[in-house]
């Protein structure tokens, strides 16, 4: 699945550019998609080294969405807040390989 998408990086609501991590910290609920697939929705947000930039997302999908994926924030490639969607790259490599936690 191509989602066709060629814009900026992280598009705003206003004028003024915001700041990346403001959405990637408040993208709770959004849609997350890769180049070729749906992996689900944006279940949480984790903080962990710094407290305003997220180090993951917490995706939860699969058919009846009972899997739960973590994906690095670092794989994020894109915020588009008025789709409510995140565009990340994806692999088996960028699961986190703490997760699931034991």
């Amino acid at each position: 699945m191509s989602n066709g998408w060629t814009g900026p990086l992280f598009e705003s609501f206003g004028s003024a550019r915001p700041d990346p991590a403001y959405w990637l910290g408040r993208c709770e609920g959004f849609r997350v998609e890769s180049s070729d697939k749906r992996l689900g929705v944006v279940e949480s947000v984790v903080f962990g080294s710094k407290v305003d930039v997220p180090d993951l997302l917490v995706v939860r999908g699969g058919l009846f969405g009972n899997k739960r994926l973590r994906i690095r924030a670092t794989d994020v490639e894109a915020v588009l807040p008025r789709e409510r969607r995140v565009l990340v790259r994806w692999t088996a490599a960028s699961k986190d390989p703490a997760w699931p936690p034991a």
